[in-house]
């Protein structure tokens, strides 16, 4: 596998996760507490800076297993060119109109766990850099399995 495919992905999963700490940070600094004590050995605000292997190994499965799904790779292919209204996703991905309420779920999901980002006031979806490293992760796995010769 490419070094730098894989460098990419690691960057971006790093980044995703980072974002996450701190948004966490700043919603704890707002929660109330009991606790005088907000050290991160105490579980409060301002923890450390690299997060525990588990949380890494949690985002990075997680992150995996949703883009395993052909849909995904679908969608996050879809969004290769540039953000998309979500009425022309949902036509171009879900043409026997199953339902807005699904494709909205699913990338509610996806921006969740980093792959995409979704601009509510222009009611827009767009390839993050995590699902861009990952979309270039899966076009490289396909092209060493030989798969485009098939």
């Amino acid at each position: 596998m490419s070094d730098d495919v894989v460098d990419r992905l690691a960057a971006a999963l790093r980044a995703h996760i980072d974002g996450r700490r701190r948004a966490d940070e700043r919603l704890a600094s707002f929660a109330f507490s009991e606790r005088s004590d907000r050290s991160p050995s105490a579980g409060g605000a301002g923890g450390g800076a690299v997060a525990a292997a588990g949380d890494w190994r949690h985002f990075a499965a997680r992150t995996l297993r949703l883009a395993g799904d052909p849909g995904t790779i679908r969608l996050l292919d879809g969004l290769r060119d540039g953000a998309v209204a979500t009425a022309d996703l949902a036509a171009a991905l879900d043409p026997a109109e199953r339902g807005r309420l699904a494709l909205i779920d699913r990338i509610g999901d996806l921006a969740a766990a980093g792959l995409v980002a979704r601009e509510l006031e222009r009611d827009e979806v767009s390839l993050a850099p995590l699902g861009e490293a990952v979309l270039d992760l899966v076009i490289e796995i396909e092209r060493r399995a030989g798969a485009e010769a098939s």
